[in-house]
């Protein structure tokens, strides 16, 4: 009896130093090891590769806080780390404002084959000085260390755009390699969007459409993406980096049709409207 008592508080120790201390004690299973060996030889100018995310957004009816009719999105993510060297290091971060809200931040570390969560809160800062008053941008991040080659780590994600306005635009490539990266969006019938593939040519991305219920799916497979790096001089993102930008063009709440961005004149109409405000 004495010796299964000792046996389940050595277990319930165990648990809690992995809880709180996961990245000093991850357990590297030979297929993540192997996997992280044949990757390094891919991308040997990099430390870590993510192996898959998934990204997933569904849209609901809301108001802003001029009180107008609008959609709101909800995300929810998770972002899965590989190491492909001894003491490696990568950041993850989660921008947002008073229109956008991050409601779970979650950072877990790979112990043999099970995820423990060693992190619910991550470091939050403003993204601009103090001298810039009128800049509400701040960032929520994780600092992601590995001490061995093929361990694992793991971020989730879930966030609120108050106003689909501010979801305009998805890149896929990330400052990493990546093996997969799905996003997935359900969009109810009761909106007239469109997704505008950029930069597709020469990229392994797959984009399909169904139909479920009364919503419809569009879901983008990206797959083996190289990390994005920032060269001097170089154009901006959007006219070389693969990426989908996000139309809403109307929608109907209460049998009422709002307009969304259409066109041009739609987006100078709503900025006049907030600078009047």
């Amino acid at each position: 009896m004495l010796k299964l008592f000792f046996k389940k508080q050595f277990l319930l120790c165990s648990i809690l130093l992995l809880t709180c201390y996961g990245e000093l004690f991850a357990q590297v299973l030979a297929e993540d090891e192997q996997l992280a060996a044949q990757n390094a030889k891919k991308y040997p100018d990099d430390d870590v590769i993510g192996t898959k995310a998934y990204h997933y957004y569904s849209f609901d009816k809301g108001k802003n806080a001029l009180g107008d009719k609008v959609v709101e999105i909800q995300e929810e993510s998770e972002y899965e780390f590989l190491a492909m060297k001894r003491y490696a290091s990568v950041t993850h971060a989660e921008y947002y404002n008073k229109f956008i809200e991050v409601n779970n931040f979650k950072k877990s570390v790979k112990y043999g084959k099970k995820y423990f969560a060693v992190d619910k809160s991550g470091y939050d800062r403003s993204v601009t000085g103090d001298g810039i008053f009128f800049d509400d941008s701040r960032v929520r991040y994780f600092p992601i260390r590995f001490n061995q080659k093929g361990e694992m780590a793991k971020v989730t994600v879930k966030k609120t755009f108050f106003d689909g306005k501010y979801l305009t635009k998805i890149f896929f490539q990330e400052d990493y390699p990546t093996i997969e990266n799905i996003y997935e969006f359900k969009v109810p019938d009761w909106i007239t969007m469109e997704f505008k593939s950029m930069n597709f040519k020469g990229q392994e991305v797959e984009a399909t459409s169904s139909k479920k219920g009364s919503s419809t799916i569009y879901t983008f497979k990206v797959k083996n993406t190289a990390a994005y790096k920032s060269e001097y001089r170089s154009i901006g993102r959007s006219y070389i980096e693969p990426h989908v930008v996000l139309q809403i063009k109307s929608f109907v709440i209460g049998g009422e049709t709002i307009k969304g961005f259409e066109k041009v004149d739609d987006i100078f109409a709503w900025n006049n409207r907030l600078y009047l405000k």
